[in-house]
């Protein structure tokens, strides 16, 4: 057979292959097995090229079936390419041409930013609605929010969720009906009663990590680390029942570093879930998130094999002294506690980043606040009460408002987890949005609205109590997202974050430490890694006077 032959029945499978098989559905599952299947062709190709027809030289055998798999990619990409700028239902949305063609293009401008300021820089060009991926929609709206999250919307989680597979969480899953039934479980895990018991666990981890800064007054504290220490402790002890005693030593555990480690690839390559799956699927390829699985499985492994104590009516809590005892007690009770292994290790793994990742950040941020403009540290001090506990704390306004306002500036996921539009589509704010649509609502962005919030970039917490003249859309406030998705952790997190707070202020005065300047290095060398990780934050506490 001549070699154009070749090339052109070559050139036509590209084009049937896209307009037949890639152009419908999804693919990222099967990824890996798709391009080992593409490696193996090639190979057989070459081979055949060699032997059956033989060429002469492998030389000669290699540049024909370079030539053959150059001609199908060429025609499949050409296909791709042409269909998704001229044809595409989203043609029409603005948005960079490289994002409109390949998801790619996103991954490569994610190696010189973070997510949410590539976002921000969109919107900021192209308007509130931008095309950021052939088939993705960054949506910069108040109402966005409400129809992708909110309790009656009918969009499900996008195919980024589908990366922990075969693991799958709450946090994961795109089977409503699976998150409904999870949720149930959880959600007594953060009951009012719940919190209640957790409520001494918080406190003897603020304690020690407050007895950790009175060791070092008049020093330069690097409060990046030693919040996650604290979050990752407190983590520890309220989901496995343990703590990894970081604020004990002063040091990190390894975990630490798997865990950034992990998190560093998940956050370039959350574009592109194929792309991941295949880098997953490849051995000694991300050893680090290999590594993150390996150790939060056995945890909560080490959990699960841990003797109960007997009681027979624990429906109030009173035998649940951490999280994951109401899902192995859920498993056990329906008897399918290894058919949940997958379950139990992908919550756990969840537990991890969701319960330590999120808080430390939000205790750099609001100290970074505090110690930019200390009269507003004044204002807390002078609202607490004497012998503070979560029931005290959680009404004092100024020190909800500072919180509020961190998570507003700051929200812990700012990009803002993916959604898909349902098969029919939806309209959002007098745009239709097609059927099958990837869905992003990036919270930094949408916090930052002035038509929202007037003056967006000030710090301002009495916009949350005295000034509401200073909130246009309580809507546009999402940083723990809303409706069925939202954070089940919430009011935790909030419970963590004022303990220490009113810990660490009605004792200590904080500034910027020496030569770190007014803490610039914490927003420079903010990255997105699906959760925001903040940069450096030295401070310097001291022992207040009276």
């Amino acid at each position: 057979m001549l070699l154009l032959t070749k090339l052109c029945i070559a050139a036509a499978a590209g084009l049937l292959s896209h307009n037949l098989i890639f152009i419908r559905g999804e693919h990222h599952i099967q990824a890996p097995r798709l391009f080992r299947f593409f490696l193996l062709l090639s190979l057989f190709l070459f081979i055949g090229e060699a032997r059956i027809w033989a060429l002469g030289d492998s030389s000669r055998a290699a540049r024909a079936s370079a030539l053959i798999v150059l001609s199908y990619s060429t025609s499949l990409f050409t296909s791709v390419a042409v269909y998704r700028l001229f044809f595409h239902p989203l043609r029409k949305f603005p948005g960079p041409i490289g994002a409109r063609v390949s998801k790619l293009w996103h991954v490569g401008k994610l190696l010189g930013q973070p997510n949410f300021k590539l976002l921000d820089e969109l919107h900021q060009r192209y308007g509130d609605f931008v095309r950021t991926g052939p088939n993705e929609i960054s949506i910069r709206s108040p109402t966005a929010m409400v129809e992708i999250n909110g309790p009656g919307s009918k969009c499900t989680k996008a195919p980024f969720y589908d990366l922990l597979l075969p693991r799958t969480s709450i946090i994961t899953t795109r089977n409503k009906t699976f998150h409904d039934q999870r949720r149930r479980i959880w959600d007594h895990g953060f009951s009012a009663k719940a919190l209640n018991q957790y409520e001494p666990q918080v406190d003897h981890y603020t304690s020690l990590l407050t007895s950790a800064v009175s060791q070092r007054l008049g020093t330069p504290m690097d409060v990046t680390s030693w919040f996650h220490y604290f979050s990752f402790d407190l983590m520890g002890q309220l989901s496995f029942g343990k703590s990894f005693n970081m604020l004990a030593t002063g040091k990190p555990h390894f975990a630490i570093d798997l865990m950034r480690d992990g998190m560093t690839l998940l956050g370039v390559f959350t574009p592109t879930p194929w792309l991941a799956r295949i880098g997953f699927s490849i051995p000694g390829v991300a050893s680090g998130w290999k590594s993150m699985f390996v150790w939060s499985d056995a945890q909560m492994r080490e959990r699960i094999d841990r003797p109960e104590p007997d009681d027979d009516d624990d429906d109030d809590g009173a035998n649940h002294d951490d999280i994951t005892s109401w899902l192995i007690s859920a498993s056990r009770e329906n008897d399918s506690l290894e058919a949940d292994r997958s379950w139990l290790n992908g919550d756990a793994f969840g537990i991890v980043i969701a319960g330590s990742d999120t808080t430390a950040t939000t205790l750099v941020l609001l100290f970074y606040h505090l110690a930019l403009d200390p009269s507003h540290a004044a204002k807390i001090r002078a609202e607490l009460p004497p012998n503070p506990s979560a029931r005290t704390l959680q009404p004092l306004p100024h020190l909800n408002g500072a919180i509020n306002e961190t998570l507003r500036l700051h929200p812990p996921v700012p990009s803002s987890g993916l959604r898909q539009s349902p098969p029919e589509g939806l309209t959002i704010a007098s745009t239709f949005i097609p059927g099958s649509t990837v869905l992003c609502c990036p919270v930094y962005s949408l916090h930052r609205l002035e038509s929202c919030f007037p003056r967006p970039l000030e710090f301002l917490p009495e916009r949350w109590s005295s000034a509401p003249e200073l909130v246009h859309d309580r809507a546009a406030f999402a940083p723990f997202f809303s409706g069925r998705f939202g954070c089940v952790g919430k009011n935790l997190a909030l419970m963590e974050v004022r303990a220490v707070a009113a810990s660490l202020l009605s004792r200590f005065d904080v500034a910027f430490a020496p030569g770190s300047g007014r803490g610039e290095a914490v927003l420079r060398d903010m990255g997105d890694q699906f959760t925001a990780t903040p940069g450096r934050l030295e401070l310097v506490f001291t022992e207040r006077k009276g």
